[in-house]
């Protein structure tokens, strides 16, 4: 049995993870021992084509279905062949079940929403709600708490237009809710309106609203971030400082899986244990520390392990114990090139490793398949500082940095220069901590705020 993620980009997705520990942990429970799940870079064009491939091929070749991500969760609707009622609703569709030759259309992201809300015990019936945003994932919590029951919920968003769409269509499937645009999210939020039950960011930034020292919110209200990478993003700290409750999207995401893994085998007979296991599991996966040459990822990894009980790895450490040489003796004799390679098999190794800090080299992910492979196995941090920091902390130790040995009197240009390079692709990881000026217990504060992990 086969099933994948289909979209462009999926290589930051975590379903490739999720449905690996699944298969792995249900296996012998449901029968799926042999299930391969894979993420398909699909481009627009390619959509119609790759899609009717499957579905006349999908009981030959086993197929039970998709995962659906950006662009194609609206487009896809028109190649199904039967939707659910909310994919009707919200107007997206982000799992696909093969059955009987038919294409089936779900979206999990209302149940996924639902089921964090009831955790966090925020039952919305008669309740007020303010979402930002007005894209599918907005309309799926919109649905959502039109189906718990809520009594108003104020829809905010950077084009008045769409959010007045918003209101007007999910109203029309719950008349007892009254779905309302506002151009002016800070005039809810803030007094005199006072029965705010739940916030909601459903955008990739940070809503600015929440800045100020009164909310129209008290200990109850709960403050909700669809993202989960990192888990808690800016907005829920500005929300815990304001001292309301918050949740983050991985247990959203969790939810959506298991109820993709329902949709496609039936029933799970133990769901909260599957729940907290695959909940443990990926807050194990390793974190990796990015940054120039300097920064401090040594240092930082070690404070992050020990706060932890984790183990701490050094890629280029671990380079030098399996070759018997130092990384300048390394480029001496062999070159760059012939260090990339043992640098791109030792990262392939230690990625598979739960409860590791990994520190990689500077020039890591130069390699486009180390950031892949990485992105896709846990939590990437770049460690960052300016140019001046690099350079005052490097000192003279460039003298035993390859890249910049034999030249002392250019180094503080070959530092900048390199750093030039690097630094867009040090910007792809989702977790940026800059480190001028802090010690390495507090960016290992800082890491551990953002990135929770299971402790030892």
């Amino acid at each position: 049995m086969k099933a994948a993620l289909i979209g462009t980009p999926v290589s930051h997705s975590l379903s490739p993870a999720i449905f690996g520990f699944l298969t792995g942990f249900l296996a012998g429970k449901t029968g799926t021992s042999d299930f391969h799940y894979s993420a398909q870079e699909v481009q627009p064009a390619d959509l119609l084509p790759f899609l009717s491939e499957a579905k006349a091929n999908s009981q030959s070749a086993g197929l039970v279905g998709f995962n659906v991500t950006i662009p194609h969760k609206e487009t896809v609707l028109s190649l199904l062949d039967q939707v659910s009622v909310e994919v009707k609703s919200i107007g997206a569709a982000n799992v696909i079940h093969c059955h009987q030759g038919k294409l089936l259309g779900y979206n999990t992201d209302v149940l996924g929403i639902t089921r964090t809300l009831e955790e966090q015990h925020c039952l919305m019936r008669d309740q007020t709600a303010l979402i930002w945003g007005a894209g599918g994932a907005a309309r799926a919590v919109a649905y959502a708490l039109g189906t718990m029951g809520a009594k108003t919920v104020y829809v905010s968003n950077r084009e008045q237009a769409r959010a007045h769409k918003l209101a007007v269509e999910i109203g029309t499937a719950f008349p007892k809710t009254s779905f309302i645009a506002t151009s002016d999210p800070g005039a809810v939020i803030h007094p005199p309106h006072s029965l705010l039950r739940l916030l909601v960011n459903a955008t990739p930034v940070s809503p600015p609203d929440l800045q100020g020292n009164e909310l129209a919110a008290n200990s109850s209200t709960l403050a909700f971030d669809l993202s989960y990478n990192p888990e808690v993003t800016s907005f829920l700290e500005d929300a815990s400082a304001q001292g309301l409750k918050t949740v983050g999207g991985l247990d959203m995401l969790i939810y959506q899986a298991l109820a993709t893994w329902e949709i496609w085998f039936g029933p799970l007979q133990r769901f909260e244990e599957t729940k907290t296991a695959l909940a443990r599991h990926l807050r194990s996966r390793p974190i990796f520390l990015t940054g120039f040459m300097g920064v401090g990822k040594t240092t930082i990894g070690g404070s992050l392990a020990k706060k932890l009980g984790w183990q701490f790895v050094d890629t280029d450490k671990l380079i030098q114990e399996e070759t018997g040489l130092s990384i300048p003796e390394l480029f001496k004799n062999k070159g760059e090139p012939a260090f990339r390679e043992l640098e791109k098999n030792m990262i392939t190794k230690v990625v598979s490793r739960t409860k590791t800090i990994v520190s990689l080299g500077g020039g890591a992910l130069m390699n486009p398949e180390n950031l892949n492979l990485i992105q896709k196995s846990g939590s990437l941090v770049y460690l960052s500082a300016s140019a001046e920091t690099l350079i005052a902390r490097l000192g003279a130790g460039t003298a035993k940095r390859p890249l910049l040995a034999g030249h002392p009197e250019e180094s503080a240009e070959r530092i900048r220069a390199l750093l030039e390079i690097r630094e867009p692709i040090y910007n792809r990881a989702r977790i940026k901590i800059k480190t001028d000026g802090k010690t390495s217990v507090e960016i290992a504060d800082r890491i551990l705020k953002l990135v929770p992990r299971e402790r030892a």
